[in-house]
């Protein structure tokens, strides 16, 4: 109920004790406050008796509160609400994780064997590759080989045509050449025209030397060597050359065949040294 102070002004003086023990229903309770605002006087009251009644409750035994206001007590705390939605929160975070993991995990599943699906396949095709180029290689290799052996073909091919010309073209004077020692299988042979400005030298059995090396074909006259050119053999120890000697070859003495200083021949090698005596043209005749 509201009284009238001097001033005429309106003030819930019996509902305040009321207020300050928090015992008004919500309807009384918003009326209180609302005066509350506009009135100093009755705010102070209502402050002096909430410290008036915390005094009073301290001085006196605990007791539990009446069920009506324990049950207002606790329908006024809203943080016993937040507290009770926290395992719910929890619960629906948990239930999506799992939710999340059970639709994750064929993905991944299907993700890991689609890798090694094309880690699979890209060996395979390095392999094919590999192999293939392998092949090839080795293809490569006896093409290489048969070039080489058809150059040598070629090569022995034109030294025989050379000589089966000169044979054809012109009468023919034979220097025979042996190894000094009697050593090996070498042996040659020395077509030398009539006129003795020509000539063609033929060799077998000789050993092959490492290139750049090569045997030098020398003309002996009262013991002095003149450089007639040089001469090559294959792996079979063939070779030919033709000679176009500054003088007749009928002038000189010996022929001889030694390889070069850089092939730094074995002593004892009687196949690598040849040697032939040249006939008088005039006797030989």
């Amino acid at each position: 109920m509201f009284t009238t102070d001097p001033h005429n002004e309106q003030h819930p003086e019996d509902q305040l004790g009321a207020y300050a023990l928090d015992i008004l229903d919500q309807a009384e309770a918003v009326q209180v406050e609302s005066h509350l605002l506009a009135c100093y006087r009755c705010r102070d009251t209502v402050a002096r008796m909430q410290t008036s009644a915390a005094i009073i409750g301290e001085s006196v035994d605990h007791l539990e509160p009446p069920a009506a206001l324990q049950s207002r007590i606790m329908n006024s705390l809203p943080s016993i609400g937040v507290d009770a939605t926290v395992p719910v929160n929890t619960s629906i975070y948990n239930n999506f994780s799992g939710r999340l993991t059970r639709v994750l995990m064929p993905l991944a599943a299907v993700l890991v064997l689609a890798l090694l699906s094309y880690s699979v396949y890209i060996n395979s095709v390095l392999s094919s590759r590999v192999e293939s180029l392998q092949r090839e290689s080795a293809v490569l290799t006896r093409w290489g080989k048969l070039a080489a052996q058809e150059s040598q073909v070629i090569d022995r091919l034109d030294e025989l045509r050379r000589a089966s010309d000169f044979l054809a073209e012109t009468e023919s004077t034979d220097v025979i050449l042996e190894s000094p020692t009697s050593d090996g299988n070498s042996g040659g042979i020395l077509l030398v025209a009539d006129d003795g400005r020509r000539a063609m030298l033929m060799v077998t059995g000789m050993r092959e030397l490492e290139p750049p090396s090569s045997y030098e074909i020398w003309l002996v006259r009262q013991g002095q060597s003149l450089w007639a050119g040089q001469l090559k053999v294959d792996s079979k120890g063939w070779g030919a050359v033709p000679l176009h000697p500054p003088e007749p070859l009928f002038e000189f003495d010996m022929v001889r065949l030694t390889p070069a200083p850089a092939a730094d021949p074995a002593p004892g090698r009687g196949d690598m040294i040849l040697e032939g005596q040249i006939v008088d043209h005039g006797i030989a005749r």
